[in-house]
C-alpha cells in the first residue's frame, strides 16, 4: 500500500536529507514521531495521525468561526495513532 507523504518540519526534512551518520549521535534505536524518518531508514516511528490531527483542528476552527467561545470549548488531544517498523533496519539490528 502506497503512504501518503506529509509536510514535515524544516529541521525533519534536514535530518532526511543528511547522510545516515548524521541522523544520530547513538548507536542505539530511535523511535521517532514522523514516518519519514521510517522511510529514510529509521528503526520505528509512532505519533499522532497527521491528517487526522488538521480535520480537527478544521472543525475546532469552524466552530469558533460560528461563534463559540474558544475558552468554553474543550482541550483536544490526538485519538488516532500511526506506527510504522522499517523491517529491514530492524532485521539489522
Amino acid at each position: 500500500m502506497a503512504r501518503r507523504r506529509t509536510s514535515t518540519s524544516a529541521t525533519t526534512s534536514a535530518l532526511l536529507a543528511a547522510p545516515p551518520p548524521a541522523r544520530t549521535t547513538s548507536p542505539l534505536p530511535a523511535v521517532n514521531p514522523e514516518a519519514e524518518f521510517v522511510a529514510a531508514g529509521g528503526l520505528s516511528s509512532y505519533g499522532p495521525n497527521l491528517p487526522d490531527l488538521f480535520r480537527r483542528a478544521a472543525s475546532y476552527a469552524d466552530k469558533i468561526l460560528k461563534g463559540a467561545k474558544a475558552g468554553d470549548l474543550p482541550i483536544e488531544q490526538p485519538t488516532r495513532f500511526n506506527l510504522a517498523i522499517n523491517r529491514k533496519t530492524a532485521d539489522a539490528q
